[in-house]
Order: C-alpha cells, then structure tokens, then sequence
C-alpha cells in the first residue's frame, strides 16, 4: 500500500508539472492561474486511474498503481515541447493573435496493473474503464457549460472537458503503456468507437470555447 501511494503521488506530481506547463499555453487566451490548471490536469489523472483501481476493487480482483517511467518521461518531454511551441508561435502571431481553443498534452505517468488476469475480455474491460470515466466527466462538463455562469467560469468547466477528452484520447493510444494497446488487442471496433468519441468530444469542446467567447 505504501509503495503503491508513493508512485501514485509521484505520477500526480507529474500531471501537476504538465498542468503547470499549461499555464503557458493558457495565460494568455482564458481567465484562468495556474493552480486552476493544474487541479484540471490532476483532477483528470486521478479520475482516470481511481476508475481502474475501483473497478479493480469491485471485481475482487487483485492489482495495483503502478508508476510510468516511459509514461512520464514523454508526458514531461511533450510538454516542454509543446511549451516551447507556443512561445515561439505567440511572439511569432503577436498580441493582437487570440485562438480560443484548449491546449493538448499527453499524459500518461502511470497505470493500475491486475494481478493474474490474463483473458482478453477482462484486460479489455479493466482498460475501458479509464478513458470512460474521462468521457463521461466530460460529457458532464459541456452540458454544464450550458447553465448560467460567469464567462471564468464556463471557460474552466470547458477546459475541464477538453482535458478529460485529451486524457481519454491519449490513454487510448495503441502504446505499451496506454490503455489503447489492451483494448485495440481485445476488440478493434469497441477501441475504434471509444477513440472516435474522444475525438468527438475534443471537437465538442473547443467549439463551445471558440463560439461562447466574450464578446
């Protein structure tokens, strides 16, 4: 238990990091600070693998956290990438230059492993459930992008949803250590339609940044 809760707090450190890392991104379109962002980045990694540990748990199945070298390193890599990107588009466009759209990162520190299961169905069914909860936390955040608030506000609950749909998109990528490689490896259609929907969502809510926009 120790050992599990000491990789978990160092893969929440490095969402933290790439949350950071979105600030630069972010500063200078949305009324957002960096701790906001960092709580959305977080916020989406901790749904994501409470999902699998609590699917784990309720299946009386045996597993834990598992902390992500590969994961992290190019979770921190892509940001410092992506950071620098920005910075040199931004000066490149000019202040007058605003794109309302929700900054990408890749995120994958780490990942709750099963202990003795083996039959595809199961791994499938423990991989879909990660980037599911980030597709319905999202799905709950546009819809309620709809209600009354202020315009801080409902840029934050957008963000939340395009970050959830980014988190899921990534997790879903066919890579050793996403989530992507177990599903597409049990059953390509249902890996096809929950990455088609990621995708749908990531266009979902950047439309809503772009057309609720102050005016």
């Amino acid at each position: 238990m120790l050992r599990e809760a000491a990789e978990a707090v160092g893969a929440a450190s490095i969402a933290a990091v790439v949350g950071l890392s979105l600030y630069l991104d972010a500063r200078h379109v949305f009324d957002v600070g960096p701790l906001e962002l960092i709580a959305l980045s977080v916020g989406a990694f901790l749904i994501h693998d409470v999902a699998h540990r609590a699917y784990l748990e309720l299946a009386g199945l045996r597993g834990r956290f598992r902390f992500s070298l590969t994961g992290s390193a190019f979770s921190l890599v892509i940001a410092g990438v992506q950071s620098g990107i920005s910075l040199i588009v931004s000066a490149a466009a000019g202040p007058g230059v605003v794109l309302r759209l929700a900054p990408y990162r890749f995120l994958a520190p780490g990942t709750v492993m099963a202990e003795g299961l083996k039959e595809k169905a199961s791994l499938g069914r423990l991989a879909l459930i990660g980037p599911g909860a980030n597709m319905v936390v999202s799905w709950l955040a546009f819809l309620l992008a709809f209600s009354p608030m202020g315009q801080a506000q409902r840029d934050l609950v957008l963000l939340a949803s395009a970050f959830n749909a980014y988190m899921s998109l990534t997790s879903l990528l066919p890579f050793a250590f996403c989530d992507g490689l177990t599903i597409y490896w049990w059953d390509k259609r249902i890996w096809a339609v929950l990455l088609g929907a990621s995708v749908v969502l990531i266009a979902l809510s950047n439309t809503g940044l772009l057309l609720m926009a102050p005016r």
